[in-house]
């Protein structure tokens, strides 16, 4: 390849990481020759894709990588990765393994928007909850008795699995209120307007990670709580990753 964007990272399949992490950087290369490829790893679920062709505004084109193949690039541009969340399952330093940048979030925050009003912005206020019973891990044990619940409070259930990525995003845009079981899906919070309730439930095993989606919310400006579940403590390799 004789030029390119570096624009792939690990945990990229995941979609708080490619939302939150990656899509980003693209707000760094506006001042770059157009003709400038990006280069992104080519086995994403679609909606990715369809993320990053809205962030894409210069039309520039894309190169799908291959999976463990080697690549040789004449000249790689690599765009700095402004917000972070580390790995760090066995000594975690919450204050310290998650950084944001508001400013990056709020530029695809932004774009998105911008695109969804050039369409139809309904005015309807939605109160969603995000379901994770397609999820092999981190499972709401007792989901059922709880959408049961909110459906009759009139709340709408929600599999962004099966939703495309602006159907996602315009969801949440619409969104006063919003529960869910913690989890990459609930990262479409950052397209909520500001005065929209986050709800987060999670487990309460010692090791669950607080500051990932509290200080996201924090830097979007919008308030979140959680609740908090007893844990099965089922996952022997990930504790916090036990249903609850």
């Amino acid at each position: 390849i004789e030029r390119g964007i570096h624009l792939s990272k690990d945990h990229t399949q995941n979609y708080y990481h490619w939302l939150i992490e990656n899509l980003p950087r693209l707000s760094l290369i506006s001042e770059l020759d157009k003709n400038i490829p990006l280069l992104v790893d080519g086995d994403l679920p679609k909606q990715f894709y369809d993320a990053l062709a809205i962030l894409n505004q210069d039309n520039r084109e894309i190169i799908k990588l291959g999976n463990s193949t080697i690549y040789k690039v004449g000249k790689l541009y690599y765009p700095s990765q402004l917000s972070i969340f580390h790995d760090s399952y066995s000594n975690p330093f919450y204050g310290k393994d998650v950084l944001y940048s508001a400013k990056a979030i709020s530029y695809v925050r932004d774009t998105v928007l911008k695109k969804i009003g050039s369409h139809k912005f309904s005015s309807r206020r939605r109160d969603l909850y995000k379901s994770r019973k397609n999820s092999y891990y981190r499972q709401l044990i007792n989901s059922e008795e709880i959408e049961d619940a909110l459906v009759v409070r009139g709340f709408e259930i929600i599999f962004p699995e099966y939703l495309s990525f602006f159907a996602q995003a315009q969801l949440f845009a619409e969104a006063e209120m919003v529960g869910g079981q913690s989890g990459g899906g609930m990262s479409s919070f950052i397209f909520a307007p500001k005065d929209c309730k986050i709800l987060m439930m999670m487990s309460d095993v010692t090791q669950s990670n607080f500051h990932i989606f509290g200080a996201l919310a924090q830097s979007m400006g919008l308030s979140l709580k959680y609740i908090l579940g007893k844990d099965r403590m089922n996952n022997k390799s990930y504790i916090n990753h036990s249903d609850f």
